[in-house]
């Protein structure tokens, strides 16, 4: 019997590890946090969209799954602009926590607060309308 192995590839990786398992923990408890979030901003939907945009977040099994639904969800909570404005900015702020490469950021980044921007755009539409 040969006594000399090698490491596994695996084990060579650091799999197993404890750092690791506080990695793997951290990234579901992540997911958990934006399904939630999914989960409540679905919950006032009452149309048929609404539910089965209920039942597609609740089959999430992976972080992808929910960034699939990312546009369905925004898009149906966009029916009420003004009233679901600060939850889609919720949910675009932890989107960008579990997904930062997609948006070619390095990191975690965290947006500014979102700021009711219609006063500035209401009166540079005033001041175009008194210019014309």
């Amino acid at each position: 019997m040969d006594m000399t192995t090698s490491l596994s590839p695996s084990f060579a990786r650091g799999w197993g590890l404890p750092q690791d398992r506080a990695a793997q923990m951290a990234a579901r408890q992540a997911f958990v946090a934006m399904k939630r979030l999914f989960m409540s901003a679905v919950a006032p939907l009452s149309d048929g969209k609404g539910e089965w945009l209920r039942q597609q977040v609740r089959l999430a099994n992976e972080p992808i799954d929910l960034w699939v639904l990312r546009g369905p969800v925004i898009a149906a909570l966009r029916v009420d602009e003004r009233g679901t404005r600060a939850l889609r900015a919720e949910l675009y702020r932890g989107l960008d926590t579990i997904f930062p490469e997609a948006f070619g950021l390095d990191g975690p980044v965290t947006l500014p607060p979102a700021a009711d921007l219609m006063p500035t755009w209401a009166a540079s539409q005033s001041s175009l309308s008194a210019s014309a």
